[in-house]
């Protein structure tokens, strides 16, 4: 079962905006980075959506390419702003 990870630290950082990578930590056993490509953000709700990119090895950074939870690549997510655990900011027009 996959498990979302809350980032204690997510106060300290800014809401990405459409267009910004935001990065998510899920665990199944393994832990994981989810790189998702925001689409947009409702700040009513501090909930962040956007498309799955890729997933990632949480502590090798290595791109996943054989498990099963590679099958969120492609996927739509809704994920509280807790769970942020980085932006990367779009610095293209």
């Amino acid at each position: 079962m996959n498990t979302w990870t809350p980032n204690p630290n997510w106060k300290n950082l800014e809401m990405p905006s459409q267009g910004d990578i935001a990065q998510f930590k899920i665990t199944d056993g393994f832990s994981f980075l989810i790189k998702l490509i925001v689409t947009s953000v409702d700040l009513d709700n501090d909930q962040i959506t956007g498309t799955v990119d890729a997933v990632y090895d949480w502590d090798t950074k290595e791109l996943v390419t054989g498990s099963p939870i590679k099958k969120l690549v492609g996927t739509q997510q809704t994920l509280d702003k807790t769970l942020l655990q980085n932006v990367v900011r779009n610095i293209l027009p």
